[in-house]
């Protein structure tokens, strides 16, 4: 897994349901909360070679930047 990371003041508790049950993510920062319809999302881009692709749920496309929406069931599976 990932090392611990320091808590700063701009660290949050960001609570998610995860297939029925409320788990807490400790996140460094949040930038902003925007609701979205589930139109509003694009399929994530075939070009994603940082990162495994699988953790994008989609995209949305704002007026002056691209927020990724992140798949919360594949960024929280525990690998058996």
């Amino acid at each position: 897994g990932l090392p611990a990371a320091d808590l700063t003041p701009k660290s949050r508790n960001l609570i998610v349901n995860l297939a029925g049950e409320l788990v807490g993510l400790c996140v460094d920062q949040i930038a902003d909360i925007i609701t979205l319809s589930a139109d509003a999302i694009n399929p994530p881009p075939s070009n994603i070679s940082e990162v495994d692709g699988r953790f994008f749920f989609g995209v949305y496309t704002a007026e002056m930047e691209i927020v990724a929406v992140l798949n919360i069931q594949e960024a929280l599976e525990i690998p058996e």
